[in-house]
């Protein structure tokens, strides 16, 4: 059977403007009084490896006890409903996901998230929730066991034909680990040149993805 896992945030998921808002309203909850402008290079800042902390200290110059209590906050509400309700699918997702269904694959979203309610509903709610079979749900504090679990426990490489998709380190090590042959996009989280200083080879988008499936 052919098996197609794919990540939503940075993959199907264009979750951006959710982080770049939540922290330029954090950021101004102590009268700093910035704008989406003024953080534009947060997420590429990012992309390359660096956490929020970094942003705030290294590239905004904070001091290190606020630029703590802000990423902290930042965390802890970036799952706020409010902020989610930014989010949308990527202009390639349906195409995408049409395109693995029309090829024979089985398809499953399998994303890092506290609200599993909300991720799943956004996701059934949408003209993919004809093509996405289930949406597995693990902690984000455990994804990086809690993602290869579901894959191994779920989708036996010894019995499927695997697929991975996703955007990040823990996407790329629990698609080797489950024995899949994995993509990684560099659009999401991590970047082009973050990848390339690995030597892994990433995607610009769901497009070239596809047609590098197709070769298999």
């Amino acid at each position: 059977m052919k098996i197609a896992i794919l990540d939503l945030d940075g993959t199907l998921i264009d979750s951006s403007y959710r982080h770049v808002k939540l922290l330029v309203d954090v950021i101004n909850k102590l009268g700093k009084g910035i704008t989406e402008e003024d953080v534009k290079d947060y997420l590429s800042y990012k992309a390359d490896g660096h956490s929020t902390l970094d942003y705030l200290t290294e590239v905004m110059g904070l001091e290190h006890s606020q630029a703590e209590e802000i990423a902290l906050e930042w965390s802890g509400n970036i799952e706020n409903i409010q902020y989610m309700s930014t989010d949308k699918f990527y202009d390639d997702a349906y195409t995408f996901v049409k395109g693995l269904k029309d090829a024979g694959y089985d398809i499953y979203a399998l994303t890092a998230r506290q609200n599993k309610d909300y991720i799943t509903g956004f996701v059934n709610g949408s003209k993919l929730r004809d093509y996405i079979t289930y949406v597995f749900v693990v902690d984000p504090f455990k994804a990086k066991e809690e993602k290869l679990d579901v894959i191994k426990g779920h989708f036996p490489d010894s019995e499927n034909q695997l697929v991975m998709v996703g955007d990040t380190g823990v996407d790329y090590e629990t698609g080797v680990n489950a024995g899949a042959k994995t993509f990684i996009l560099n659009r999401g989280f991590r970047s082009k040149a973050y990848w390339d200083n690995k030597g892994i080879k990433s995607y610009d988008n769901l497009g070239q993805v596809m047609e590098a499936i197709r070769e298999l």
